[in-house]
């Protein structure tokens, strides 16, 4: 039997976001490769531009 955890709410400012086609957001990280910069810049809700956000993670991640 597969026992499916519930998902975690997305966090806009560390995450993806994008909305798939199940309705649900991107849980990848902010660098996700699967999802456009423009797409990714459309997230609604984010407290900074996505690019700052992005240079941000890049830096933490280093």
């Amino acid at each position: 039997m597969i026992v499916r955890r519930p998902k975690a709410p997305v966090d806009i400012e560390k995450q993806c976001s994008v909305t798939l086609a199940s309705g649900n957001q991107c849980a990848r990280s902010l660098a996700c490769t699967r999802h456009g910069m423009s797409a990714k810049r459309a997230v609604p809700g984010r407290s900074a531009p996505f690019d700052q956000l992005l240079a941000e993670f890049q830096r933490e991640s280093s």
